[in-house]
């Protein structure tokens, strides 16, 4: 309601001292959203608020995944005394079963592509990023309607200020002519003087 009462106040202001007066408003609300520090710290904060949004996005973009292994190992397996039978080659005893792996190299490389279609945590980070998002929004367009009221005020009291000053110079100026105006008169006898000191 108070800003309905302020938006109502300056349009009528505005009207009655013309468009110079919308242009010099215009003019300081650019100087102050140039130089106010903290209209400075709250655009900043909007800033930092949208790189969360895009942090938010971040979250559900494919990653890639690259890897790369190397191995080196050496190793010796003997088995001795084992005894076997099949069909068609009899009976075996006392068989020796021996492997060796000398200086043996393993390698290997993967690279993976991974897209998140659903998950808990990342959908809650997610939401989280967001809504500091647009709070940071909110909180600018805050200051920013403040700053305008604050720029807004202080204009509008320095109009009616010259107003007031030129009324009272009116004034002045009309106390004056009538003070001549009852010295003249006492000067050709018209009236008393005690209208002269009344005047």
């Amino acid at each position: 309601m108070r800003l309905r009462h302020v938006a109502v106040s300056a349009s009528l202001l505005m009207i009655a001292c013309g468009a110079q007066a919308g242009q010099d408003l215009l003019a300081d609300w650019r100087a102050a959203a140039a130089h106010d520090p903290t209209y400075a710290a709250a655009r900043a904060g909007r800033d930092a608020g949208l790189s969360k949004s895009d942090q938010a996005k971040a979250l559900w973009r494919p990653t890639v995944l690259a890897g790369a292994n190397l191995g080196w190992a050496s190793q010796k397996t003997s088995t001795s005394g084992a005894s076997f039978e099949a069909p068609g080659f009899g009976t075996s005893s006392d068989v020796a079963f021996k492997t060796n792996v000398d200086s043996g190299r393993a390698q290997g490389w993967s690279l993976m592509l991974q897209q998140p279609l659903i998950n808990a945590d990342r959908t809650a980070s997610s939401s989280q990023l967001d809504l500091q998002a647009q709070l940071a929004d909110l909180q600018w367009h805050q200051s920013q309607q403040e700053l305008i009221l604050r720029v807004s005020k202080a204009h509008f009291d320095v109009l009616a200020a010259r107003v007031a000053l030129k009324a009272a110079q009116s004034e002045q100026a009309a106390a004056k002519r009538a003070l001549g105006e009852a010295k003249e008169r006492f000067q050709t006898g018209g009236v008393p003087v005690t209208a002269v000191h009344d005047a």
